[in-house]
């Protein structure tokens, strides 16, 4: 029994060996920095699903140039999964956003100091390295991300401000216009009578001299 037990780990040791391999060229490298310098990078590598090369992202910060010494440039370095394969080189970072292939796994990544643009190995001059790391976030266990509900906006009510309305003005139109129109007649009265008194006196003193 214990000798099953120990195949079946041994067997369960060389999945998880082999899955490890088979993922360590994928991930994130914080590339710190190891001569006393602000220069640091960071870099990220994909395999893409319609090539068998990976894709190295990297981004730098604090590159001095011009280099000091002899030294004119900054060259990235990929050191292979299989430890029997020579080291890579990746290519010259130059202002230190760049974008490279590689054709092989790897799992370190480090930056050297060159006089050449293209040198077959790298220098002893090594200012920056870092190992390759899995993506936390891809392999943390998910949680579901909370939807805020979106609050409804309340439009306040306006205040209302009481008005007073003004009190309606007495029409005094009519009542003077039935006054104007009595007095008219009344004038008119007054008038006629005048005139018949005076017709009347005019046939009086006509009618005594004819007598």
């Amino acid at each position: 029994m214990k000798k099953l037990y120990a195949i079946t780990a041994f067997i369960i040791f060389l999945l998880s060996s082999y899955a490890f391999k088979a993922n360590a060229n994928e991930g994130i490298v914080e590339l710190g920095n190891s001569n006393n310098t602000n220069s640091r990078c960071f870099a990220m590598s994909t395999q893409t699903g319609d090539s068998s090369n990976y894709k190295v992202l990297i981004q730098c910060t604090d590159l001095v140039y011009p280099i000091e010494s002899n030294d004119r440039y900054y060259v990235l370095w990929a050191s292979p999964s299989d430890t029997k394969e020579k080291t890579i080189r990746v290519g010259d970072l130059q202002y230190g956003n760049r974008e490279f292939s590689v054709s092989k796994p790897f799992s370190n990544l480090f930056v050297t100091k060159e006089q050449k643009k293209h040198p077959k190995t790298p220098s002893k001059n090594k200012i920056m390295q870092g190992n390759i790391k899995p993506i936390a976030f891809l392999k943390a266990t998910p949680t579901p991300t909370s939807i805020p509900t979106p609050t409804k906006k309340v439009t306040p009510k306006p205040k209302l401000t009481p008005t007073i309305t003004p009190a309606k003005k007495q029409d005094n139109t009519n009542y003077t216009n039935n006054i104007k129109t009595v007095l008219l007649i009344f004038i008119l009265i007054i008038t006629l009578i005048l005139i018949i008194y005076i017709i009347y006196k005019i046939r009086q003193i006509i009618i005594s001299r004819k007598g």
